[in-house]
């Protein structure tokens, strides 16, 4: 018997910016009920694994940290080697059709905060009775995974029980010429970058639905360094800089 962790950060954007912030830059404030982020596919050691805790790590907005809320997890499978389908459109409510039979467990992670930061929240939960966000945690076992010999495949969604956004008012510092520059940084004013974004997220520009390429390596208070040279992603000077992956998630099991 023993532990492991398992971290990842779902894409929110995923090819459509107007998931999370208008093209026009208005707010798009996720509502109750909503999709926070649809399947992402992580694989763990084959048997039964039973979840003993998480711990979400969630970014503000525009730099400052917001109401907390629930987050509801699904966990799922695929079915003779076929995916669950959709929870549904990112921002958008849960219709998870067809998903029923793929279900394997689910909890939800009360809003209390764990740790209160200036510009993001902690949250968490873990295994055993109330209080201190005790839970009955699901035993989890999937199908085997196609792409890791001995390890299966679980599907992890997000639904969001109350109103959160995540705009980050952190603006193109000049415009960015991808055919010009082939630069790998992106210079940027208004928000500290430090508060919005960190080391390996995925970051777009808003109202263009590619996303800047690479993963970001360095985030200064006024630049990001990304781990590839920009060479199809073209934006005006003072656009948003958004940020794919503003929620971090660790999940603790045990074998």
């Amino acid at each position: 018997m023993g532990y492991f962790n398992v971290k990842f950060r779902p894409d929110m954007i995923n090819g459509d910016t107007t998931q999370l912030v208008a093209d026009n830059g208005d707010q798009a404030a996720f509502a109750t009920n909503d999709v926070l982020f649809d399947w992402h596919a992580i694989d763990i050691p084959k048997g039964s694994a039973r979840v003993q805790g998480i711990t979400v790590v969630m970014n503000g907005s525009n730099g400052n940290r917001q109401s907390e809320r629930d987050i509801q997890f699904v966990f799922a499978k695929s079915i003779n080697g076929v995916a669950p389908p959709t929870l549904g459109v990112v921002n958008a409510t849960a219709s998870a059709l067809g998903t029923q039979n793929h279900i394997i467990g689910a909890f939800t992670v009360d809003s209390s905060v764990i740790t209160g930061l200036d510009s993001y929240s902690v949250l968490g939960a873990c295994a055993g009775p109330a209080p201190a966000n005790g839970l009955h945690l699901p035993v989890l076992e999937g199908e085997e995974s196609t792409t890791q010999k001995g390890f299966q495949t679980i599907y992890v969604g997000g639904i969001i029980s109350g109103a959160v956004n995540f705009d980050t008012n952190v603006l193109a510092n000049g415009a960015i010429d991808a055919s010009a520059d082939l630069a790998n940084t992106i210079v940027v004013d208004q928000v500290d970058a430090r508060k919005v974004f960190a080391v390996g997220d995925l970051a777009y520009v808003r109202g263009t639905d590619t996303q800047v390429p690479g993963v970001i390596t360095k985030v200064e208070q006024l630049k990001l360094t990304f781990s590839e040279t920009n060479s199809t992603v073209d934006a005006a000077d003072n656009i948003e800089i958004l940020n794919a992956t503003p929620i971090k998630i660790t999940l603790h099991f045990q074998d």
